[in-house]
């Protein structure tokens, strides 16, 4: 004898979510793990968990053309037949067409000559891979610096940006600039905590410090043969440190920054700044 169903509507929901998140787990494995509903209603998951199937089945089924095609096969002249005027108005004619068609090239650092920038983006960007379909209200965007590194300006930015930490005593753990492991004045190692601790030691003397001046006098780096990069930059600084009594103290005299670069971005390893020694 068949037994009568007894299964209402919210019933069913919540088997076809289980069947749906079998599905997912299957077709696409354990990155899709799916745990419990938890208190969302059954209506609700089922559809969050359709919205996800619906996404990653689009993603596998994605088709990627090149940048050049996906701008029509633009015309373009090679930038040795283009004078210096003809070669602005045909780099901004590309820069157009690439927003045209939801592709922006970012700068953020430079800025560089013009036929730089046409160069790269007719012998380079236009190989790289896109989506061939674009979102709506979706931009892609490419940087130029990932492409080819601005090694002298990242090292300017990461001296100044150690120096406007120093001065704001502010060296915390959301830091980047500084690496994991440090190198003392005496060649020994020193871990990012304990530097830490130090650091916070000497700042906590002063209430604050003032006055704060510097210059950057020279930066040099250069690669080994395993892509692992070391570099410095050096100038001078001065700075007036408060005491709580009232007290000012001065500081000056130059600073020297130690750089290392092993995961694409450069990084504080040693120093000698006026005032401290990492010892």
């Amino acid at each position: 004898m068949n037994e009568e169903n007894n299964l209402n509507d919210s019933d069913e929901l919540s088997i076809e979510n289980e069947i749906l998140k079998m599905k997912l787990q299957l077709k696409f494995g354990d990155k899709m793990f799916m745990g419990g509903g938890g208190d969302l209603p059954p209506e609700i998951e089922n559809q969050f968990l359709k919205n996800i199937l619906a996404f990653e089945e689009g993603y596998e089924n994605k088709k990627t053309i090149t940048v050049f095609n996906k701008l029509n096969k633009p015309n373009f002249t090679k930038i040795d037949d283009l004078d210096a005027q003809e070669l602005k108005i045909e780099l901004d004619r590309l820069l157009e067409l690439l927003e045209k068609h939801n592709l922006r090239l970012n700068i953020t650092q430079g800025p560089y000559p013009d036929d730089i920038i046409y160069r790269f983006i007719t012998e380079e960007l236009f190989e790289q891979e896109v989506d061939e379909e674009s979102t709506d209200g979706m931009t892609q965007n490419f940087i130029y610096e990932e492409f080819h590194p601005n090694h002298v300006e990242s090292i300017k930015e990461a001296t100044e940006e150690f120096l406007s930490r120093w001065f704001e005593k502010n060296f915390s753990e959301y830091s980047p600039q500084i690496a994991s492991e440090l190198v003392t004045i005496d060649s020994k190692p020193m871990s990012i905590d304990i530097f830490r601790e130090k650091i916070t030691a000497f700042f906590n003397s002063f209430e604050h410090f003032t006055d704060t001046k510097y210059k950057i006098i020279d930066q040099k780096h250069q690669f080994g043969a395993d892509n692992s990069g070391m570099g410095h930059a050096e100038g001078v600084v001065y700075y007036i440190a408060k005491l709580e009594n009232g007290e000012e103290i001065e500081f000056k005299g130059p600073f020297i920054l130690y750089f290392q670069n092993q995961w694409g971005m450069w990084e504080v390893c040693s120093f000698r700044m006026p005032g401290f020694e990492l010892r």
